[in-house]
Parts: structure tokens; C-alpha cells; sequence
């Protein structure tokens, strides 16, 4: 199984990503970073054009254990809250040469999501290591409450009316289903990313599609919807931008 793919300003820059990757041992998502990380779910893997030193080019990003994770081509990968404006970030910076990774945490993560970066680094020092290394948290169970077999509460009471026959259908020949805009022509990921990707539809530029909406995402914001919506959280954003595009703006 592996992971969907997705590109960014064209793939230009995935031939030298993937040089620059198995020059060294592959991380256990592979050279190319469509391989699952174990555990993961939501996984997608990214390339684009324009790298820098906080966005690479080749990324793999998803969810594992309920948390948001990325893991980036140059020996970095994070691990955040989930939510909209996340309130902890782990960083992990590694040398695979080396062996060696550090971590640095901003806010104050849950002791699973620590255990979940120590594997972000074992993938790029020991990738052997991943694959039979101990299970990843799992988010806890929501439990529904007893009921011993009776509904929760009565059915409603409802009327019955007879339908009258020979009704009239109405002609949908000429029907021209509306073309796919906003939401609909990007590929989802985290409320952060799809924040992002919703600007570049609309012709902006976020920076890197990290999920961390920054001050140029913000500005990016701005010069689309204007400086009013620049303080806008991720989720009102994401459904501002979707009804901006579908107006025919995009």
C-alpha cells in the first residue's frame, strides 16, 4: 500500500529529491516517500518546485496515534496537535549520518506524541527499526452509553398522508450539473493544509503547505479576502475561501 501523491508546481524537483535521498539509506517511508509510515492513516506524499529550508520538496504527511505528523527529505519531520491553530509542536532534526536526532518542543505535548517523535527519528537513523517497533497510541475509544437494548428516547409521533398519484415529473434533461470549484478541485489534508492549498487555488502564496498557517499565510489571506480576515481562524478561513472560489473567483 502507498501513499496518495500529490504535486505542487509541477514535479521537476522529485528526480533530484529522490537522488538526494537514496544517496543516503532510504527512511522507512522509502526513498520516494510514498511509503505508509507504519500506523499512519491519511497519508499523503508531496513534491514541489520551490524548496527551502523549512519545506524541502519531498514530504510525507498524515495522522498516527490522533496526531498531525510530517516528515520531510532533509532529516526533519514534526509532530503536532491536530486542531485547527495547534497548541504544541515536536520538532525533530536529524542526521542520518550520525545517528542522531534532537527534538524541540514548543507548547506542551502529551507524553504519546513524544513516543511518536522518537519514531520520526528512528526512521531516518535505524528505518529497520520502525516497522517492529511498539505499537503508536491510539486516540481513545468513545463508549456509547448502555441502553439494554431500548432506544434513548421514543420514536417521534408522525401522521401519514396519502400521496396523490399521477404526479407530474419534471423534465431534468437540460440540467448542466455546476463545475467542482473550492473545496472540491483540492486534495484535503489537515485544516492547516487545506487552508493553504485553498490560497494557492486562489492564486496567493501561503509559503510551504506545512499546516502551520504563519504570518505569510496570513498575508496571503489578506491580499485574497482582505485585511479584515486576516485574524480569521484556519476552519472559518478554509469555508470563506471555498465560498470566495465558488463565486467565480478562482
Amino acid at each position: 500500500m502507498t501513499a496518495r501523491r500529490l504535486a505542487w508546481l509541477g514535479g521537476g524537483l522529485l528526480s533530484g529529491a529522490l537522488a538526494a535521498t537514496q544517496a543516503q539509506a532510504a527512511p522507512c517511508v522509502g526513498a520516494g516517500y510514498d511509503r505508509i509510515f507504519p500506523g499512519a492513516t491519511d497519508v499523503v506524499t508531496g513534491f514541489a518546485d520551490v524548496p527551502s529550508p523549512r519545506f524541502p520538496g519531498l514530504w510525507q504527511e498524515g495522522r498516527i496515534g490522533g496526531y498531525a505528523y510530517q516528515i520531510y527529505a532533509n532529516g526533519e519531520a514534526s509532530v503536532s496537535d491536530p486542531a485547527p491553530e495547534p497548541a504544541w509542536e515536536i520538532s525533530v532534526q536529524c542526521d542520518s549520518a550520525a545517528k542522531t536526532c534532537a527534538q524541540t518542543t514548543e507548547g506542551t505535548p502529551p507524553e504519546p506524541a513524544l513516543r511518536v517523535a522518537e519514531q520520526m527519528g528512528l526512521c531516518f537513523t535505524a528505518p529497520e527499526s520502525v516497522a517492529t517497533s511498539a505499537e503508536m497510541p491510539s486516540p481513545p475509544a468513545v463508549v456509547a452509553p448502555s441502553t439494554d437494548g431500548w432506544a434513548l428516547s421514543p420514536p417521534p409521533q408522525t401522521e401519514t398522508t396519502e400521496v396523490a398519484e399521477d404526479l407530474e415529473v419534471a423534465d431534468d434533461s437540460d440540467l448542466v450539473p455546476p463545475a467542482p470549484c473550492g473545496l472540491a478541485t483540492i486534495e484535503e489534508g489537515t485544516p492547516g493544509v487545506t487552508f493553504q492549498r485553498l490560497l494557492i487555488a486562489a492564486g496567493a502564496d501561503p509559503g510551504p503547505v506545512d499546516g502551520l498557517p504563519g504570518p505569510r499565510t496570513r498575508a496571503a489571506l489578506s491580499e485574497v479576502l482582505g485585511e479584515a480576515s486576516a485574524n480569521l481562524a484556519s476552519e472559518d478561513a478554509i469555508a470563506a475561501l471555498d465560498s470566495f472560489l465558488c463565486a467565480g473567483n478562482g
